[in-house]
């Protein structure tokens, strides 16, 4: 893409932007593509879906006119709402043990910060699960049990 886009430079790439949203909790991001860009939506999309954000795509350009329950407004700008496919991750069923659990992220979550380290594992665990990964996480499950802290 290019360096500048009607005179507002470019801020850094998606992968930045990933980044940024995990270490600035955003709330809501917009996504102003037109929607002929259909393959590029995708793109970025796929990308972004690890961001547990609402996102949105700006259908103020947008010709095809849809039901007005389809749109969700910010002022008067309609968006099309995406993050039901890309909230799939979030039902993600709980299990017997888990990524953060064997690191030592489990029991009460009493601070922020037990908190923000228990979602950042819930969430490499989701961008990095495998069948693999499950057998390891069983594996050293036992291992972790030995360790009191933070149980019930």
């Amino acid at each position: 893409s290019p360096q500048s886009v009607a005179g507002y430079r470019k801020l850094g790439t998606i992968s930045e932007l990933v980044e940024f949203g995990r270490k600035a909790q955003i709330d809501l991001l917009i996504v102003s593509l037109p929607i002929t860009a259909e393959g590029r939506v995708l793109q970025l999309l796929k990308q972004l879906w690890v961001l547990p954000v609402d996102i949105r795509l700006s259908a103020h350009t947008n010709k095809l006119r849809f039901r007005p329950r389809t749109y969700s407004f910010v002022g008067k700008v309609p968006f099309l709402d995406v993050v039901d496919g890309y909230f799939a991750r979030h039902r993600v069923k709980p299990g017997v043990t888990g990524w953060a659990q064997i690191n030592g992220w489990r029991g009460e979550v009493d601070t922020p910060e037990k908190i923000r380290r228990r979602v950042e594992h819930d969430l490499y665990y989701i961008e990095n699960w495998s069948v693999f990964f499950d057998l390891y996480i069983l594996a050293k499950t036992p291992i972790s049990l030995l360790k009191t802290e933070n149980a019930y």
